[in-house]
């Protein structure tokens, strides 16, 4: 051999070596930090079932391969004459021989070591197999139990799959075998054989044909989620009766071609084989996608309804069951009658419904999110990446509140000399700190949020109290938000997957001649999604702590020097230890000072971080998690609730959700992280899902039962937004029961549309609201989601569903359908009338005129007692200090009544005239004493501009800053102008 040779061998072979020690490393770091989280059962099981089917296909591919190569190896020629020339001269094929049968040995041996990593992905299939759990209900085709599409035929199918290939590789290699071994030569069109090669190579085709057959049988198993444009989920009419039966043709053709196979050995005739390959080819072309093509557009499409109608029912029956939008998970309310005339919502009403009044939202997430980050962020490496809605108990009154957690973003900027050291990213920069919760519906004078929890450390309302010694956030969430195109929204479930759900992700083929594309028309947001200026994200990096070196609590100056320092004092991470352990961190991180730094052995490192991402690798991706947890207060401390789902996509008949193809989901697990130590709890929401008790069967010291989630937390769990916004989306379509309705789509609903921002004709997601339901006296907080007919998203509400909240009515899905001859306004007739109005026209034109951008909030459908109420808040930002402020809120009843003011109680005051709410009167701005202009007057606009020009000017002043404070002035002596100019007129 060659020295270059050898060299590359050697290079090659130390290149393996140190992928396989840095994997090895980055596997026991898995172990440490399983066992931190005490479920190193699960990461065991995990492990044992990808070194037991891994380890199982690689000897027995071994035990095939080699075998059949030596075999071939073993053959001899001599004594035959062969027409046409040798494949290899005599001295090249000298040189071969030395190092013939160890390569063959070699081959095998690396073809199994493949095979062990290949199949060890397949340890997912082995559990479901291993704990397949029964549904209580068969398949109207096949007659099988729902369980085994789910849990046992994955496994079969990699199996199946497996064994094709093994015998593929088999009958691939000992021709090359026997060509080298000159016992098959090809000369011209002439193929010539010894009678052991042939036989040989003729059995493994034979063998080969013969496992196509049972593929056949496999593929007949997909067509239970097959899509075609009327039954878009399920075998049809044209797969039950010329799909099916052309793959029982296929099988017998290949019974048949393996029969040939045989006798073409026993014979010698090498052409009847290479005929019975050929035919079965232009057979399968044929018979399993020409003909079913030929026969849907001939026999199906001319009768369609007639003859898919019973499919047609059984995929609606299907789907709804699959996504929980069956009877008994929800209730619909026919003919729910909405007064539409001016005089049925009086002020009497809204005084009695004051509690629902005082909790209507007037924030929404982004100018909040935008607002917290200016007022409160406070330093340059804070973020409010996300808000979160919830419900306390306020001063002994129900609130729908919003909070979002202080988290830190260590981003570097080299233009703005923002370049963080490993010490300050990894030692001493480790958590967030803090939050803001400030009330829904309530501002400041100035068109601000009011604060009941701000600052350093967290003070305010002592209903939510924070522990200042448990405020860091060392477990942040992970908020990622895409630039969408305007009025989309992200496919749910919105998480990343891991292996996937029972079935897999793979979808069955569509049709063949159907040129529809399988989609359900499902848009649906795992939050309430909008177009962002820029993409906001947390960063995931390790930290570690107890270290010599102090981190960085909270700052408590003015300059980034004045801080607060602390030591971590938590449960999480998991020890540095000594010079083993540290060397495998450092080979998992890819970071040298984690090896070379002076780290105490008793200091941890803390990683998987980010929540969504911590919840999948604990679970192994087995389930799926929200990537929106969601902040809650309880006992002084700070926790993430995070929502995380089963899911499948092999349930038959049921509709599939691209682009996971995912066609069953269930909401079976909250999970609940500690934002200061990590510890983290998988509580079970949903008992009787199969898919959760295959999963509960297999790791059983994963989840904890539901009864022992705490009280304080309890009250805090919500219905997840992402979840609903896929039943209600699918609901619109699958509530159309009959058969006939549904293949019309004549009562196909959908969200309807708004004006947001700066935009028009954007869907409405679905949002939390505290109600009074129909027929309830008890205020609760549901997630609702109005209707419109699908075409006619601009017009009229056509139904409204809403999923229950509070424990005692978790999960409960209630749908409210109007009466078709009487329907209510939809949100964009309303959009319309705001637009229209010529005193909030009046205003926008003013505002734009000022250098501010004027942005529309969610127009928010609302029912009070039997009517119908609509709220629309509206923004004005500056373009030289963008901080968002509410400056108006619409308000809008009936067909023809419309006000606003600068605040919501003005606004219904202008509607419904004075009243007396009671005690639920939303607190006074947060600012008193400042002067309040009539929000009526154009002049009191330009005043109250000219007076905050001038309050801005005297903080720059005091400051130093005597630009802005030039600036500003002349600013408020242009509004005193204009006003000057408006009392003229």
């Amino acid at each position: 051999m060659k020295r270059s040779t050898k060299l590359l061998a050697y290079g090659l072979l130390v290149g393996f070596l140190l992928l396989l020690v840095l994997k090895t490393l980055s596997v026991y770091t898995d172990y440490l930090w399983f066992g931190e989280m005490g479920q190193t059962a699960v990461w065991g099981k995990v492990w044992s079932a990808r070194l037991a089917i891994g380890s199982l296909l690689a000897v027995i591919f071994f035990g095939w391969i080699y075998p059949n190569v030596r075999l071939a190896r073993r053959s001899s020629a001599e004594g035959i004459t062969f027409v046409g020339r040798r494949l290899l001269p005599e001295a090249e094929r000298t040189s071969i021989e030395q190092h013939a049968d160890r390569a063959l040995l070699l081959f095998a041996a690396v073809g199994s070591l493949l095979v062990l990593v290949v199949s060890s992905s397949y340890w997912l299939q082995w559990i479901w197999f291993r704990h397949a759990q029964s549904f209580g209900e068969r398949d109207p085709v096949f007659g099988k139990d729902l369980g085994f599409y789910l849990f046992r035929l994955p496994l079969i199918e990699q199996l199946w799959r497996t064994a094709f290939y093994f015998v593929a590789i088999a009958l691939v290699a000992t021709v090359l075998v026997y060509l080298y071994e000159e016992c098959i030569r090809i000369a011209g069109g002439l193929v010539q054989s010894t009678p052991k090669a042939r036989y040989h190579c003729l059995g493994l085709l034979a063998l080969a044909l013969l496992l196509k057959t049972y593929g056949y049988r496999l593929a007949m198993y997909k067509t239970l989620t097959a899509y075609t444009g009327t039954v878009p989920g399920g075998a049809s009419y044209i797969h039950l009766h010329y799909t099916i039966p052309a793959y029982w043709v296929m099988i017998a053709a290949c019974v048949v071609g393996a029969g040939v196979c045989l006798w073409g050995a026993r014979t010698g005739n090498l052409r009847l084989p290479g005929y019975a390959v050929a035919g079965l080819i232009l057979l399968s072309l044929l018979g399993t996608m020409a003909f079913p093509s030929i026969m849907r557009k001939v026999r199906v499409v001319p009768q369609e309804l007639v003859l898919e109608q019973p499919y047609i029912a059984r995929h609606i029956a299907a789907t709804s069951k699959a996504f929980g939008l069956d009877g008994q998970r929800v209730k619909l309310y026919r003919d729910f009658q909405v007064k539409t005339a001016n005089e049925a919502l009086t002020r009497e009403h809204i005084d009695r419904n004051w509690d629902i009044i005082s909790n209507i939202r007037v924030w929404d997430d982004l100018p909040l999110e935008v607002t917290y980050t200016m007022q409160q962020a406070l330093r340059r490496y804070y973020e409010f990446a996300n808000v979160d809605v919830d419900r306390y108990v306020v001063d002994g009154q129900l609130r729908q509140v919003v909070l979002s957690g202080r988290q830190l973003k260590l981003e570097e900027s080299k233009q703005e000399g923002l370049v963080w050291s490993w010490v300050a990213r990894h030692l001493q920069y480790t958590h967030g700190y803090g939050l803001c919760v400030s009330p829904i519906s309530e501002v400041t004078d100035q068109g601000l949020p009011i604060y009941w929890l701000k600052d350093f450390p967290p003070v305010g309302n002592k209903a939510l109290a924070v522990d200042a010694r448990y405020a860091g956030i060392y477990f942040p969430e992970n908020v990622t938000r895409e630039l969408l195109p305007y009025g989309e929204a992200p496919r749910a479930p919105a998480a990343r997957p891991g292996p996937g759900g029972p079935g897999g992700p793979e979808a069955a083929p569509a049709v063949p001649g159907d040129e529809s594309r399988p989609t359900s028309d499902v848009r649906t947001g795992v939050r309430e999604q909008t177009p962002r200026r820029q993409a906001q994200s947390v960063g995931n990096d390790y930290v570690i702590v107890g270290t010599d070196t102090d981190e960085i609590d909270y700052p408590t100056g003015d300059t980034e020097g004045d801080v607060h320092p602390t030591r971590y004092d938590g449960r999480g991470g998991v020890r540095i230890g000594g010079l083993f352990r540290r060397l495998a961190f450092t080979a998992r991180f890819m970071d040298l000072p984690i090896l070379l730094s002076s780290l105490r052995p008793d200091s941890r490192i803390i990683f998987n971080r980010l929540v969504p991402d911590r919840l999948l690798e604990l679970t192994r991706g087995t389930l799926v998690s929200d990537p929106d947890p969601y902040l809650v207060i309880e006992g002084g401390r700070l926790h993430w609730i995070a929502d995380m789902y089963t899911w499948a996509a092999r349930y038959p008949y049921s509709a599939s959700i691209p682009p996971a193809s995912i066609n069953y989901v269930r909401n079976s697990v909250k999970a609940v992280v500690d934002c200061y130590d990590g510890t983290t709890k998988l509580y079970v929401w949903d008992e009787q899902d199969p898919v959760l008790k295959c999963y509960r069967e297999a790791f059983p010291t994963l989840f904890t039962r539901r009864e022992e989630m705490p009280a304080g937390l309890l009250k805090h769990v919500r219905y997840p937004m992402g979840l609903f916004a896929m039943q209600a989306s699918l609901y619109g379509r699958y509530h159309q029961q009959d058969p006939r309705t549904f293949f019309s789509s004549e009562d196909w609903w959908a969200p309807p549309r708004e004006v947001y921002e700066d935009r028009s004709d954007r869907i409405v997601a679905p949002y939390y609201v505290m109600l009074r339901l129909p027929g309830e006296r008890k205020l609760e907080m549901v997630l609702m989601q109005p209707f419109a007919v699908r075409g006619r998203e601009n017009r009229n509400m056509a139904a409204w569903m809403c999923a229950r909240c509070d424990p005692e009515h978790y999960g409960e899905l209630l749908v409210y359908a109007f009466p078709k001859a009487r329907l209510p306004d939809g949100p964009m007739m309303i959009e319309a009338r705001i637009s229209q109005d010529p005193d909030i026209s009046e205003r926008i034109t003013l505002w734009g005129q000022q250098q501010s951008v004027v942005k529309r909030g969610h127009l928010l459908v609302l029912p009070i007692e039997d009517s119908l109420l609509y709220v629309e808040p509206l923004y004005v930002e500056s373009q030289r200090n963008p901080v968002p402020e509410l400056r108006l809120v619409s308000v809008a009843y009936g067909q023809d009544r419309l006000e606003w003011a600068n605040t919501l109680d003005g606004a219904l005051e202008k509607l419904f005239g004075k009243g007396e709410p009671g005690e639920t009167t939303p607190q006074p701005a947060e600012t008193p004493g400042a002067l309040v202009i009539p929000s009526s007057s154009i002049v009191g606009e330009l005043i109250q501009s000219a007076l905050q020009a001038m309050d801005e000017a005297q903080r720059a002043l005091d400051t130093g800053d005597l630009g802005t404070y030039q600036r500003r002035n002349r600013d408020a002596k242009q509004y005193i102008e204009q006003a000057q100019t408006s009392l003229q007129q």
